[in-house]
């Protein structure tokens, strides 16, 4: 029992040394690693900050950056690390997605004599990303939907297709919809969820998307094809719609697609610890 003790204070002190600490978090582009190559330094050490990062997402990110932040007392500390783009795993060939590391390099300070202090330096990262959802449903007649109904067969189900990242898109929406006098006309609400540890922005604002709605040759009422959503608390927003098109008195089962697509500079934090001693 004492061993068991002895081994857990052990592991949570490596813990506590230099390790990576971030939230748990969605696809996307992520920080797998972030820790000096020293867990304790003195002054006017030399330490590396080693951050490795990954996209796990489904697209390609872009203008990826990270930076060094809260280590204001250390000098000499080198500019952060960009890359133009990080390409997206690859399920059919099994290839990982891309990753990179980035070093920074800096000079530990001077405590006070008789002193030791630990410092928690953050890895900021940013890129830019986009989300997708595909959704099809099925418009169809009261007098097929009574037909198919009473014949036994199926009834036709809406379909949803989504690409994988820290923002999650989904379009809700009772299907199949009724066509009427050779009209359609159905609304739908569309689902942003921040599904990573971190925030997402907009040139315009922060905590916010911006939505290109693709209804095909359906009319949008009450948005617009293109919108910036305000996330609420930065997690999740809906945008209500309304979609109306005219239809051919011979067409009574077909299909519909809409496709949103959202536009975001995503950020998102890690951390670490250094201890120093004054020499």
């Amino acid at each position: 029992m004492k061993k068991a003790v002895v081994l857990a204070v052990m592991a949570a002190l490596v813990f506590a040394s230099g390790c990576t600490r971030q939230a748990p978090s969605a696809a996307g582009v992520v920080i797998e690693s972030f820790t000096p190559d020293l867990n304790t330094a003195y002054p006017e050490d030399t330490v590396t900050f080693l951050v490795k990062i990954r996209n796990t997402g489904s697209v390609t990110a872009k203008e990826v950056e990270l930076n060094l932040l809260n280590i204001n007392d250390w000098q000499n500390c080198d500019s952060g690390c960009s890359f133009e783009s990080l390409l997206p795993p690859d399920p059919h060939a099994g290839t990982q997605g891309e990753s990179k590391i980035c070093r920074f390099k800096c000079t530990a300070p001077s405590p006070p004599e008789g002193m030791t202090l630990t410092y928690h330096p953050i890895a900021r990262l940013s890129y830019k990303y986009y989300s997708s959802v595909v959704k099809k449903i099925p418009l169809i007649t009261r007098e097929e939907l009574v037909r198919i109904t009473n014949a036994g067969e199926s009834i036709p189900m809406q379909s949803e297709s989504s690409t994988s990242g820290p923002i999650h898109l989904s379009i809700k929406g009772k299907g199949p919809a009724r066509i009427s006098n050779s009209q359609v006309n159905f609304p739908i609400e569309i689902e942003v969820t921040n599904t990573g540890s971190g925030r997402a922005e907009t040139e315009k604002k922060a905590d916010s998307v911006e939505l290109n709605i693709d209804a095909g040759d359906m009319q949008l009422i009450n948005c617009d094809e293109r919108e910036t959503l305000y996330l609420w608390k930065g997690k999740s927003s809906t945008l209500a719609c309304r979609l109306s098109a005219d239809m051919d008195k011979n067409n009574i089962l077909t299909e519909k697609t809409i496709r949103v697509r959202a536009y975001y500079t995503y950020i998102t934090d890690a951390s670490s610890s250094i201890t120093v001693r004054h020499s």
